[in-house]
This record gives structure tokens, sequence and C-alpha cells, in this order.
């Protein structure tokens, strides 16, 4: 009798041991298939590609603005692209230091924000392109909705109120050079944005796509105002 039991103990161990091995296959294979077919395989050189394709697009219409206008190109070109700020330093860049800008609509206001400054903002964070989210999963925004138009319509934005310095630096490079009802387009490399950080919905090496519209400017000292 204790023969018996112990091979009908044996036989369960073994049972339960090669359960475990096929479960740990199956599981190991499903990853592996999310690993290289989900929308985010081989993020990184997209990533990068899509910001060299944006920085292209930039370079290109800012180089046909100046063939076309000369000294004047900024009054007729949508396009801009801006070195980080804190690498004004003379030595050599690469394209990855810089900002790619799209003007989506061009303000009345006179006064740019300095490092200092608060700022009041409406904004959207979006990523890439992908099979999931053809415009761009959007990760973040002001206002209770992810519409573009409800993010910055007059009725229903919600801008909030950040120090300059204290943001990503390719969006405190946006920034300085923004005037008050200014909205840009700002493609971001991951390098200026939150490089091999990820979080719940930014994984790590990704170009951020950073739409905003400045709405106000507050001077080092100064409470910013409440939005109405």
């Amino acid at each position: 009798y204790i023969i018996m039991a112990l091979l009908k103990d044996l036989r369960t161990i073994l049972a339960a041991a090669l359960m475990a091995c096929t479960v740990a296959i199956l599981f190991s294979s499903c990853s592996e298939t999310e690993d290289t077919d989900n929308e985010f395989a081989d993020w990184k050189n997209r990533n990068e590609a899509y910001f060299a394709n944006a920085m292209r697009i930039a370079g290109d219409s800012i180089a046909e603005a100046r063939a076309l206008y000369g000294s004047d190109w900024e009054q007729h070109c949508n396009y801009r692209q801006y070195l980080c700020y804190s690498r004004h330093n003379g030595s050599a860049h690469t394209q990855t230091d810089s900002i790619a800008v799209e003007i989506l609509k061009r303000g009345t206001g006179t006064v740019s924000p300095f490092t200092t400054d608060s700022v009041s903002i409406a904004y959207r964070t979006l990523l890439i392109p992908t099979s999931g989210h053809p415009t761009g999963l959007v990760a973040d925004h002001t206002g209770v909705s992810t519409s573009f138009d409800k993010v910055f319509d007059r009725n229903t934005m919600s801008p909030v109120n950040f120090r300059v310095g204290s943001l990503v630096r390719g969006v405190t490079t946006a920034l300085l050079y923004m005037k008050t009802g200014d909205r840009w387009r700002v493609t971001i490399p991951t390098d200026l944005a939150y490089g091999e950080q990820s979080g719940t919905s930014i994984p790590k090496n990704s170009t951020i796509i950073f739409e905003m519209e400045l709405v106000g400017v507050y001077r080092n000292g100064t409470t910013p105002g409440t939005w109405q």
C-alpha cells in the first residue's frame, strides 16, 4: 500500500509539472507574438523615422519659402525648426537636438515667455500613428475630451498652468518662441521628451507630437490668473 501511494503521488507530481510546462510554453508563445506583431513593434526605429520625416517636411517647406520670399519667408511658411534651448553651446549638433514645428494658428499676442515664467496652455500629447490608432494615441490632454476641437475651442477649453522650465525640453523650447494665442503642433524627438522613461500611456523611446495653444504668459513672481 505504501508503494502504491507513493507511485500515485509521483504520478500527480509529474502531471502537475507537465501542465506547468505546457502553460509556460503557451504563454511564452503568446508573449513572443505580442512583442513582434503588436502596434508598438520596432518602436524605437519607427519613432526615429517618424521624427526624421517631420524634420524633412519642415526643412523642405522652410527652404522653399526662403527661395521664394527671402528674408520675409516666416510670413509665408507655417513650419519651423528650433534647436533645443539648452544646447546653444556652439558644439556640433545632430538632427535630434531640434524640434519640428507646424503652426496651426497665429495669435495676436506680442509676448513670449522666459524659462522662469509660468504659462497657461491647452494641449494634447500624442504618440505617432499606429495600426490601432491611425491618428496617434492621445496620451494626455487638457479638458474633459480627447477631441482636438474640444481641447482648443474657446467654449470648452480648460487650460492649465506650468512653469516653463519645468516641462520637457522640447516643449520648453517651443514655448520660448511662441506668442500669446499661437497654436502649434510640435514634433519632439525622444531625447527631448521622455527618452528611456516609460509611463502608463507613453512607451520609452517615443517621439511625441505635442499640440498646444499658448493662452497666457505670467512673468516670474506674477500669479497666473483664473481661466474664464
